[in-house]
């Protein structure tokens, strides 16, 4: 109206003289899950975020629903896919039975699950999926270590807005 350029875009403010800038900020709700459909075409059918915060950082995990039926879960501090019910096994969950009921009660649901049971079906133990996620932290080394160091990640970056001891683990298996 005063001599303002038309083709100004805007977004600032005189304020005492000094020219003031509206900056947008996005930033994901934090400790909280958020779902999302898979583009069609990909491998990921369904996806589940929660950046999991807490004081002094942040971590992004992810659930991820593949075509073939199986979840997957994977956080910054172990590299590639960790396999749904490996990484419940890890957290304290040992039976196919407990996993299940953990995730949901209505059968429909619990019926989702059983492509990943299959999936782990070699891993029967707490050690043994701790061991497999070993491999992905401490590759070479040996068993006893990697079982330790999947405890210290999992403890310290997985969910870790939920507890960083390894009493921790059950809590966030039932996240």
């Amino acid at each position: 109206e005063i001599g303002e350029d038309p083709k100004d875009p805007g977004g600032y403010f005189i304020v005492n003289g000094s020219e003031r800038v509206i900056v947008t900020q996005e930033d994901l709700a934090p400790n909280r899950v958020l779902v999302d459909v898979g583009k069609t075409g990909s491998n990921i059918t369904h996806t589940a975020k929660i950046i999991s915060s807490t004081a002094g950082y942040r971590v992004p995990v992810t659930i991820e629903r593949l075509k073939d039926g199986t979840f997957h879960v994977s956080f910054p501090a172990v590299s590639g896919r960790i396999p749904f019910v490996i990484m419940m096994r890890a957290l304290g969950l040992i039976t196919d039975r407990d996993i299940v009921y953990a995730v949901s009660l209505d059968p429909e649901i619990q019926n989702e699950l059983f492509p990943s049971i299959d999936q782990a079906s070699s891993i029967a133990t707490t050690d043994d999926a701790l061991d497999f996620i070993g491999n992905r932290i401490a590759i070479g080394q040996k068993r006893e270590n990697r079982i330790e160091k999947a405890q210290q990640i999992i403890d310290k970056y997985f969910l870790p807005h939920l507890g960083t001891s390894p009493d921790d683990r059950k809590k966030k298996a039932y996240y």
